[in-house]
């Protein structure tokens, strides 16, 4: 299957179509966040040793850096 753009992707998925891969969302939206904990130790583990910013304070869900997102390459 060749390579598909994001919005095809995501698209065929909502679908039930088979996709070249996964989609990937990293933090669109804060239901679809990644905690402060969680991404700390994956930035430990990534080697990226940058000040976490919090993007929601109440469920502590932290903003995601480009380095990280250049590394995951998400869809959303």
């Amino acid at each position: 299957m060749a390579t598909m753009t994001s919005r095809e992707r995501v698209l065929r998925t909502v679908n039930f179509q088979d996709t070249d891969r996964a989609p990937i969302d990293l933090g669109a939206m804060k239901a679809s966040g990644i905690t402060v904990r969680a991404y700390n130790q994956l930035k430990a583990r990534l080697g990226i040793h940058t000040k976490t910013r919090i993007w929601d304070p109440k469920f502590m869900i932290a903003s995601v850096e480009e380095a990280v997102m250049q590394r995951f390459h998400p869809d959303v």
